[in-house]
C-alpha cells in the first residue's frame, strides 16, 4: 500500500495494490512535482493500477522486482517489472534531479534488468548478489505508424507502380519488402519498400485487374532503439484506384432460367448463363455442381454470351446449386472470366418418389448404463424396410475401446451386441450413409439418436493414464536451461525413467532427465542446438503400475515451450570428441570462438565448473576428474550463447 498523510498527520489518500501472492513495497521517493515511485518484490500476477483501470504485470520467477510510479494525487503513472527465473527484491530507491529512478536490492541467478522489450542481463555469482539499477521516469511506448498515398500520386491512376509514404514516429529497424499488406479489388501483389529511420516509401505493382489498391502495416513489423514493436498503422488516405487495365476479365452471372419451375420434380433442371462479352471454350464440364440433391451432369448449350445449362443425375430430393469458377473461358483478348455471381442459382428438387431410409441408433430399452457386462447391446431401427444392414456397417468409438459390433435381425428393426472393450469409458454407436439400401435401392442416411452412449465399468484395473506439462514455475519462452516439465500419474508406477520422455519442437532438444517417483515426477530437458519450441511427450508402455498394466500415452494442456537461448550460432563452428569420455577430451574451434567462456552444468543444471578457450582457433585438450554422467558446456564470447552435451563414462 502507499498513504498520504499532511504535515499534521490528517488522512489524505491511501491506494493499494497486489494479489493472491506475497507483494511487499521496501522504499519510497518523490521527484519535484510530488510523483510517487515505490519499489519491492511481487510473486504471480499484480495489477499495479490502483483505479479502476488495470494495468497487469507477472512474475517470472519466484518473486521479481517491480517499479511503480504514481502521480502526485496517487494516480496510477506506470509499472515496471525486473528480475528472472529465482528470487528477487528490492529495497532502496531514489530520484535525481532529471527524474531519473535509482533502484537498490538484491537477486539470484541470471536477471534481466531491461523493463522495455530489449534485455540487459546479470548474472548473480554467489546465493544473493547487490544490484544498482537506473532508468528513466518516462516509459518508452512503441512505435505508431502512418500509411498514406504518396502526396504525388495520382488517383485514380492508370500508371504503375502506386506509391505510399509511411511514416514512423521514430526511428525503426527491420521495416523492409513484405511487411506491407495489400488488399483491394485490384488485385495488386508486390510492394516494394525503400527508405530508411522514420520514413520510407511503398511500390505497389502486380495489378491484375482495375479497382482499388488499399496498404496497410500490421503491428510488429519493425522495432525501436528499445525493441518496442510497432502498433498497426492508421491512414487517412491509404486507397488508390487503379484504372491501368485495359482489356477486363469478363464477368459472368448463373441463375436458374426465367422458365425453371421451383421446386420440381423435373429433370433436368435449366439454368441460364450470361457474360459480359462474348467467350470461347465454355463447354460442358466447366459448369460446378453443389448441393444436397447429389446432381452428377450439367450439359451446356449456346455460344457468344448466352448459354443454357441443363443439369440432370439427381439421386435425391435436395437443392441443386449452379456455380461457375474462374478461367474456364477467355475472351476475345484471351482473358480468362472471373468466377460467377448469381441473384438465384439454386433449385429444390423434389423427384425422388422413394426418398432414402433414415435410421436411429440408441442403447437398448434394458441395456444397464453404467454396465461392467458385455456386449453392450444398441437398437437400430430403419424408417423403410432395407437390405445390407450386417456386421461391420456400425462404427463405434468412444473412450472404452470397444473392438466389435454384431449385428441381428431384418427388415426395419436391428440389435447390435458391442464386444471388445479395452477400458473403462464409453461405448459410442453410430451408423454411417450408404451402409443398406431400400426396395428401390436408395441408400440410407446417416443415424440419428437421443442416446447412443453407454459407459463401460467392466475394466477391474485399467491402464494408469499420464499428464505431462510444463512445470508451473517454467518460464515460456526461456532463454535458460533446464527446459522443466511436470509429469503427473493417476496412480503410483515403476520403471519411468530417463530416455521415456519423446521430445520434438525446432529446438533439438536432446536430453530429458526425469526425477521423482511414485505417481509425481520432474523431467528437465537440455541439448537445445537452436532457438524454438521443446515439445515433450510420454509414449504408451514406458512403466507399469502395480497390477503390471503398461501406461497410456500422455496428454497435456501445455507441454510446448519455447526456447531463445542461442544467441548467434552460425559463427560458432566447434567439435568435441570423443563422446562419450573418460575425463580426456578435446574441443576444435574457428577464430571466432578462441577465447570464449566454458559454462559447465551437471545433470540437475548446477554449475559445476568453468574454463576458457585457448585464445588461438585450434585444438583444446583438457583432462577432468568430474564423475561420470551427462554434462552440458555453455559456451560464451560476445553476444554469442550455445550450449553442447557431453558424457563421462569412468
Amino acid at each position: 500500500f502507499v498513504s498520504k498523510l499532511d504535515a499534521a498527520g490528517n488522512f489524505v489518500w491511501a491506494k493499494a495494490m497486489g494479489s493472491t501472492g506475497i507483494d511487499i513495497s521496501s522504499a519510497i521517493a518523490l521527484d519535484a512535482a510530488g510523483n510517487v515511485y515505490i519499489n519491492g518484490g511481487f510473486e504471480l500476477t499484480v495489477d499495479f493500477d490502483p483505479g479502476a483501470s488495470v494495468y497487469n504485470l507477472t512474475s517470472v520467477g519466484f518473486e521479481d522486482v517491480f517499479v511503480n510510479k504514481l502521480d502526485a494525487t496517487g494516480n496510477f503513472v506506470w509499472a515496471v517489472r525486473l528480475g528472472g527465473i529465482n528470487g528477487e527484491v528490492a529495497t532502496g530507491i531514489d530520484v535525481d534531479g532529471s527524474n531519473n529512478v535509482y533502484s537498490t536490492g538484491g537477486f539470484e541467478g541470471i536477471c534481466d534488468f531491461d523493463p522495455s522489450a530489449c534485455t540487459f542481463n546479470l548474472t548473480g555469482l554467489g546465493i544473493t548478489d547487490a544490484f544498482i539499477h537506473k532508468m528513466s521516469s518516462v516509459i518508452d511506448m512503441p512505435p505508431t505508424v502512418t500509411i498514406n498515398q504518396a502526396a504525388t500520386q495520382a488517383d485514380p491512376t492508370a500508371t504503375s507502380p502506386i506509391n505510399f509514404t509511411v511514416v514512423f514516429n521514430e526511428t525503426v529497424t527491420g521495416f523492409a519488402t513484405g511487411d506491407v499488406t495489400l488488399t483491394g479489388t485490384a488485385g495488386a501483389t508486390t510492394a516494394t519498400v525503400t527508405g530508411s529511420g522514420t520514413t520510407y516509401n511503398v511500390a505497389v505493382t502486380g495489378m491484375t485487374a482495375n479497382g482499388t489498391v488499399i496498404a496497410t502495416i500490421a503491428a510488429g513489423v519493425s522495432t525501436d532503439v528499445n525493441c518496442n514493436a510497432n502498433l498497426a498503422s492508421t491512414s487517412t488516405d491509404n486507397t488508390v484506384n487503379y484504372t491501368g487495365i485495359v482489356d477486363p476479365p469478363p464477368t459472368v452471372t448463373i441463375n436458374q432460367a426465367a422458365t425453371q419451375a421451383d421446386p420440381t420434380g423435373t429433370s433436368p433442371i435449366n439454368f441460364t448463363i450470361i457474360f459480359n462479352e462474348t467467350v470461347t471454350g465454355f463447354a460442358t464440364g466447366d459448369v460446378t455442381l453443389t448441393g444436397t440433391a447429389g446432381a452428377t451432369t450439367a450439359t451446356v448449350t449456346g455460344s457468344g454470351t448466352t448459354y443454357n445449362v441443363a443439369v440432370s443425375g439427381m439421386v435425391a430430393n435436395g437443392t441443386v446449386i449452379a456455380t461457375i469458377a474462374a478461367g474456364v473461358c477467355v475472351d476475345a483478348g484471351s482473358n480468362p472470366n472471373l468466377a460467377s455471381t448469381s441473384t438465384d442459382n439454386t433449385v429444390t428438387y423434389n423427384g425422388i418418389v422413394s426418398p432414402p431410409p433414415a435410421v436411429t441408433i440408441n442403447q437398448t430399452a434394458t441395456q444397464a448404463d453404467p454396465t461392467p457386462s458385455s456386449p453392450i447391446n444398441f437398437t437400430v431401427v430403419f424408417s423403410q424396410i432395407v437390405t445390407g444392414f450386417a456386421t461391420g456397417d456400425v462404427t463405434l468409438s468412444g473412450t472404452a475401446g470397444a473392438t466389435t459390433a454384431i449385428v441381428t435381425g431384418s427388415g426395419t428393426t436391428y440389435n447390435v451386441a458391442v464386444t471388445g472393450m479395452i477400458a473403462n469409458g464409453t461405448v459410442i454407436a453410430t451408423i454411417a450413409a450408404g451402409v443398406a439400401i431400400n426396395a428401390g435401392s436408395v441408400a440410407n442416411t446417416a443415424s440419428t439418436s437421443t442416446d447412443n452412449t453407454v459407459t463401460y465399468t467392466g475394466i477391474i484395473d485399467p491402464p494408469p493414464t499420464v499428464t505431462i506439462n510444463q512445470a508451473a514455475t517454467q518460464a515460456d519462452p526461456v532463454a535458460t536451461f533446464p527446459i522443466n516439465f511436470t509429469v503427473v500419474f493417476n496412480e503410483t508406477v515403476t520403471g519411468f525413467a530417463t530416455g521415456d520422455v519423446t521430445l520434438t519442437g525446432t529446438a533439438g532438444a536432446t536430453t530429458a532427465i526425469v526425477t521423482g517417483s511414485g505417481t509425481t515426477y520432474n523431467v528437465a530437458v537440455f541439448g537445445m542446438v537452436a532457438n524454438g519450441t521443446v515439445i515433450a511427450t510420454i509414449t504408451s508402455g514406458v512403466c507399469i503400475d502395480a497390477g503390471n498394466n503398461p501406461n497410456a500415452a500422455s496428454t497435456s494442456t501445455d507441454n510446448t515451450v519455447t526456447y531463445t537461448g542461442i544467441t548467434n550460432p552460425t559463427v560458432f563452428n566447434f567439435n568435441i570428441f570423443p563422446i562419450p569420455s573418460n575425463g580426456n577430451f578435446k574441443i576444435t574451434t574457428n577464430t571466432a570462438m578462441a577465447g570464449a567462456t566454458v559454462f559447465v552444468y551437471n545433470s540437475l543444471g548446477q554449475r559445476v565448473a568453468n574454463f576458457t578457450l585457448s585464445p588461438a582457433s585450434g585444438i583444446n585438450v583438457y583432462n577432468v576428474n568430474w564423475q561420470s554422467g551427462v554434462y552440458f558446456l555453455k559456451f560464451v564470447k560476445g553476444n554469442i550463447n550455445l550450449t553442447r552435451k557431453i558424457v563421462i563414462a569412468r
